[in-house]
């Protein structure tokens, strides 16, 4: 009889321990939901834009005179009052130009957002934030990008082939602007790269559109379209997209500028 109530014991315990369910593991890389928010902030972008009614713009310090500015909040859920100059503006997105009264002169660019707090993550945050960013006219104008030397696009520059086609470290190659004249014909700006396959290599690029910072340039026989950006911490980078000839790939130059 104790042989057949301890068997009976057994079974059950043995039955019970088959259907209880295995508990999942407590995940310790759960996210903390603060993480995924912040205060309300003000921080917004200053872009300059290469010729309205393009989208091609570059968020920068300095621009052309002559050339528009667009201004937009970096966190598109607050409430802006803009302070430009002597105009209040509420819009989200703001956009305005700078003529040639504005020469040499840095503009005080002011934002004050409003947004409901979240006061669980952050209590000390009342909704509001403002920030002061300055806006530099250069004495440069569209034209004098290639009239007159240029210190962001011109000169030797070393570069490192981010998508690694170069068998080198590294690669210095010098950069003109100039415009395109054949027996007084105009044919228009230009960009002449020396050295960039080689050091009897020159490859010719037209420009399309440009800001202070950056060109979007063109017409190579080797490529689509390739972007030459100046950042204002030095940083230098050259974009330029695989055309019809396949034997030219690709590249994604990083680097500075020599001199």
């Amino acid at each position: 009889m104790k042989r057949i109530i301890l068997f009976t014991v057994l079974t059950v315990c043995v039955t019970i321990i088959a259907c209880h369910k295995e508990q999942p593991e407590m995940n310790s890389d759960i996210q903390d939901p603060c993480d995924l928010t912040h205060e309300v902030s003000a921080n917004f972008y200053m872009e300059e834009i290469a010729f309205l009614p393009t989208e091609r713009v570059v968020n920068t310090d300095t621009i052309l005179y002559g050339h528009s500015v667009r201004f937009r909040p970096v966190d598109t859920t607050v409430e802006c009052t803009w302070y430009i100059g002597n105009e209040v503006l509420t819009e989200q997105v703001v956009v305005r130009s700078f003529d040639n009264s504005l020469i040499n002169q840095t503009l005080p660019i002011t934002m004050v957002a409003k947004k409901s707090p979240n006061n669980i993550c952050f209590p000390n945050d009342d909704g509001y934030d403002s920030i002061v960013k300055y806006l530099i006219v250069s004495n440069k104008s569209l034209s004098d990008v290639y009239d007159l030397p240029n210190h962001l696009f011109e000169g030797t520059f070393r570069f490192k082939d981010s998508l690694g086609n170069h068998s080198t470290d590294s690669v210095d190659i010098d950069i003109e602007l100039n415009y395109h004249s054949e027996n007084g014909m105009f044919f228009g700006n230009r960009m002449k790269i020396t050295h960039l396959y080689g050091q009897d290599s020159t490859v010719f690029f037209s420009s399309n559109d440009l800001t202070y910072r950056k060109l979007w340039i063109g017409g190579s026989e080797f490529y689509n379209k390739t972007s030459f950006y100046h950042a204002p911490n030095g940083r230098v980078v050259f974009e330029m997209i695989q055309g019809l000839a396949i034997e030219r790939p690709s590249i994604y130059f990083i680097g500075r500028k020599l001199n």
